[in-house]
C-alpha cells in the first residue's frame, strides 16, 4: 500500500468536503495530529480507522487503496447498463440508425 498516496487523497477529500482536520478528526475520535500524521504517511493508520475515514468521506476502500477509483467504474457500468436496456428496447431499424450515429460521433471525436 502506498500511504504516501492514501493520504494525499484522505486530504483532497476533506477539503473537498469543507472539513478542516480538527473537524474530522473529533467526527472520527481521533486527535487532530493523528490525522496529520496519516495524511502526511507519518503514521499508518488502522483497517477500522481507515474505514471510518472511508465512511466519512463517502471513499470507497478501494479508491483509498488502489489507484482505481471502483466507485466511478460501478458508476459508469450502472450508465452502460441503462443504455443497453434503452437499445433493447428499439428494434433491427432503429438499433442499426443508432449505431450508425454512434460511428458517426466516434469517427469525429
Amino acid at each position: 500500500m502506498n500511504f504516501i498516496k492514501i493520504g494525499q487523497k484522505i486530504a483532497e477529500a476533506r477539503i473537498k468536503n469543507n472539513k478542516t482536520q480538527e473537524g474530522l478528526a473529533e467526527e472520527l475520535g481521533i486527535t487532530p495530529a493523528f490525522l496529520s500524521n496519516i495524511e502526511t504517511a507519518k503514521r499508518k493508520p488502522s483497517l477500522n480507522t481507515l474505514l471510518s475515514i472511508a465512511d466519512n468521506l463517502n471513499l470507497s476502500l478501494d479508491y483509498l487503496i488502489y489507484d482505481r477509483d471502483i466507485q466511478n467504474d460501478i458508476h459508469n457500468d450502472i450508465c452502460i447498463k441503462q443504455l443497453y436496456k434503452q437499445i433493447e428496447k428499439l428494434d433491427e431499424d432503429k438499433k442499426g440508425k443508432f449505431l450508425d450515429i454512434v460511428d458517426y460521433i466516434a469517427k469525429k471525436l
